[in-house]
């Protein structure tokens, strides 16, 4: 019975479309299959942020994981241009904010906190620049410290529809 049924899809062989395989990728080198994070080093060893991937960054308290997922994000929206949704569960969007307005114009982030960098041109520029690209980026930020399973997910679905973001960043 069950060697009949049509329930169940026959394996493919190895050399099914082997030839228009080979034909179709000879020619064509790609350097990082997925999305660059932003850092040559890290996309050569994970060959960029593949989509439909999970990517798990860990490490002890206090070594730069939100920071460095900060950095990601910015770069896939504001380098590639890509709607990035960040689901934040430690820093408020004010404080996300000044950290991405430093990583984007260079400028020291306690500088951005305290304000009054008017008087200084250079530093005045940088952020008015920044703040440019990010007008034109879709870099969105969620501040979700009582989260469940159900309200990540139905975030992720609302701006897959909404913005059709290309990559989710969930910081815990």
């Amino acid at each position: 019975l069950s060697i009949k049924s049509e329930a169940i899809a026959e394996p493919l062989h190895i050399a099914d479309g082997l030839d228009d395989y080979i034909t179709s990728i000879e020619d064509n080198r790609v350097e990082v299959m997925g999305l660059s994070t932003g850092y040559p080093i890290l996309d050569k060893v994970i060959d960029g942020l593949i989509p439909g991937t999970l990517m798990v960054v860990a490490a002890r308290k206090k070594m730069g994981k939100s920071t460095l997922l900060t950095n990601i994000a910015a770069n896939v929206a504001v380098n590639d241009g890509l709607p990035v949704l960040y689901l934040d569960t430690e820093m408020t969007f004010k404080e996300w904010r000044d950290r991405v307005l430093a990583i984007i114009s260079g400028v020291k982030e306690r500088t951005i906190k305290h304000g009054g960098f008017k008087k200084d041109k250079d530093v005045y520029e940088k952020i008015m620049m920044a703040k440019e690209y990010l007008k034109k980026s879709k870099l969105f930020h969620h501040y979700v410290p009582g989260y469940n399973v159900e309200k990540i997910s139905a975030l992720y679905k609302k701006y897959k529809y909404k913005e059709d973001i290309q990559l989710a960043v969930f910081d815990y």
